[in-house]
């Protein structure tokens, strides 16, 4: 119905059902110009087309029928569980991928900081999940016994989405960082600097009519060059 209706039949179908929560939400938008409500529904249609259209997501989202095999954000409490998706599908279903994830960290934040269970949440192409609300997560659910693991392709793909602020906040946020492999430079320095540096030293020989003169200094050089942290998997 909602996918289906001008924005203008959706709100007379809204006022109609007497809904008052509803209502209020629909209530925002008076004295909003016509375009901009317009915007609005298309913005809301394009997050809820792969719910509305997709016949596969439609056979496989609903209240489960008593007995019959389900999954919900609870059941990571006691199983292992693996969402697969092709590649060449990763786009069309992100949508349920976001939802999935997004009330999957909902249920460990309403989690006891008593919990024993240790989870393991691994979100295998990030950024294709669409933006979550990660930061906050990656900030209180470890005291609640859920470790994040994120893999990427790069940075600049969390740069595109989150900003390159948000994004170091989550970096730093990570105990872990495991590097299979970074071709983009601004990853390079980024990890050269994180490893750093390792003490050594420096000799140095100087020549006069008189005399050589060789000494050693402490120096400093990287454990790992930026530009070697492209061939690190060879």
């Amino acid at each position: 119905m909602v996918f289906q209706s001008s924005w203008k039949d959706l709100f007379s179908r809204i006022d109609e059902t007497k809904n008052q929560d509803a209502i209020q939400y629909i209530n925002s938008f008076e004295g909003a110009s016509e375009q901009n409500t317009s915007g609005c529904k298309q913005a809301c249609d394009a997050v809820i087309k792969l719910f509305a259209t997709n016949e596969t997501i439609q056979k496989s989202i609903g209240r489960p029928v008593d007995g019959s095999e389900s999954f919900d954000p609870g059941k990571l409490e006691t199983k292992n569980v693996f969402v697969v998706i092709d590649d060449s599908k990763l786009k069309l279903y992100a949508p349920l991928l976001h939802l999935i994830t997004a009330q999957c960290l909902e249920l460990f934040s309403e989690r006891s900081n008593e919990s024993k269970t240790n989870i393991l949440f691994c979100l295998d192409e990030f950024v294709s999940l669409g933006k979550l609300e990660i930061t906050d997560a990656l900030r209180k659910l470890r005291k609640k016994n859920v470790r994040i693991m994120i893999l990427t392709q790069s940075m600049a793909d969390i740069d595109l989405l989150y900003g390159k602020s948000e994004r170091m906040t989550m970096m730093n946020n990570f105990s872990f960082k495991v590097i299979l492999e970074a071709s983009d430079t601004e990853t390079q320095d980024y990890f050269a600097k994180l490893i750093g540096y390792k003490p050594t030293k420096k000799k140095s020989v100087s020549t006069s009519n008189v005399n050589t003169t060789k000494t050693l200094a402490d120096d400093k050089e990287w454990i790992i060059e930026s530009a070697k942290i492209s061939t690190i998997r060879r």
